[in-house]
Formats: structure tokens, sequence, C-alpha cells
């Protein structure tokens, strides 16, 4: 009896796995398994080829909008050139601040004036002392006109 429960229940799972597959999957990904963070909580149904779009998918939709619509503006506000979108240190500030959640608070201007300005200028001299070792062997330099 606990047997054929325990097969109609193992069955009913691989039906619904082989009934709903997620969009996305890598053809290249060894393993299938891999759902990127756009692909989440959009299912197909295996035979019909046509997307479902959720609630939350329409909500977060417009959420980024407006998250975007945000950061263009204070690019637009502070004068700041629109080639920092391109900066590899903007997008992972940004995907740092999304790991934090939502309780994040940016740094105050007194931090990012003094502890954080400090913090990179002393990370900035031990990167340099990298190169300085160089100089000795190779006798070459650091040029910048900046």
């Amino acid at each position: 009896m606990i047997l054929n429960v325990l097969v109609k229940n193992q069955e009913a799972t691989e039906k619904k796995r082989k009934a709903f597959q997620y969009i996305g999957k890598d053809e290249d990904n060894d393993e299938g398994n891999e759902i990127t963070s756009m692909d989440k909580g959009k299912r197909v149904a295996s035979g019909s080829g046509s997307t479902q779009t959720t609630i939350n998918q329409l909500l977060k939709k417009d959420l980024r909008e407006e998250a975007c619509r945000q950061i263009a503006r204070f690019f637009y506000t502070s004068a700041i050139s629109f080639n920092c979108v391109k900066n590899p240190k903007f997008v992972k500030a940004l995907e740092l601040v999304v790991k934090h959640g939502p309780c994040f608070k940016p740094p105050s201007y007194h931090s990012i004036r003094e502890k954080y300005l400090k913090q990179e200028v002393d990370h900035t001299i031990n990167l340099l002392e990298e190169y300085k070792l160089e100089w000795k062997k190779t006798g070459c330099s650091i040029i910048s006109d900046g």
C-alpha cells in the first residue's frame, strides 16, 4: 500500500517535470539545469511552444523600468558621462546592491569623501607596489598624462 503511494508520487513528479521545462536552458550547458535571472519564472508547456507571463514578471518589469529611469535621471542631473554605464565597476556596484537587498542604504557624503576615498588610495598604493618591484627588474615605469 505505502509502496503504491510512493510509486504514484514519483510518477506524478516525473510527469510534472516533463510537462514544464524552464526556458533558457543553454544547449552548450552540460547539466542543462542552470536558469539565468532573466529566465526565472518563465515556463513553457512542452509541446505548445508558447510562454506565459506571470504577474510577478509584469510587476518586476515595471519596477525595473522605474529603477532604470531613476539611474538615468541620476546620470542626467549629475552631468555624468554616459560612458560610465559601460564601466565594469558600475555594473559590479549595482550587482552588489541587488545582492544586499531592499534595505541597502547608500554611503553618506562623508563616508565617500573620507573613508572610502582613503581605502581606495591605499588600495592603489598597494597595486603600485607590485609595479615598483617590476621596475627594479626591467627598468620600466608607468607614465601618465593625467
